[in-house]
């Protein structure tokens, strides 16, 4: 999360780094932005939206 929302890396460079797939990069991305979600709320700036 912080390399890629913080540091802007992509997938890719994550992946890279970490020595994982850019598959596995995305997914873990995806189920700590989905469980943050839950423990935060909705964003009601983001109404409507996805």
């Amino acid at each position: 999360m912080v390399m890629t929302y913080l540091q802007g890396m992509n997938a890719s460079e994550v992946a890279a780094v970490l020595g994982m797939t850019s598959a596995t990069v995305r997914s873990t991305v995806r189920h700590s932005l989905r469980r943050l979600r839950e423990i935060l709320g909705p964003d009601r700036t983001m109404e409507g939206q996805r």
